[in-house]
């Protein structure tokens, strides 16, 4: 499971990377970033 947010200039912002596929993202620190 993973999360990637991409810049408007295409680069990675935000990289979330999980081997567990049970295990999910902190939602609230995805939508921190997104502020």
């Amino acid at each position: 499971r993973s999360v990637f947010v991409i810049m408007e200039d295409g680069k990675i912002g935000y990289k979330w990377v999980s081997e567990d596929p049970l295990k999910e993202p902190n939602y609230q620190e995805i939508k921190n970033f997104l502020k």
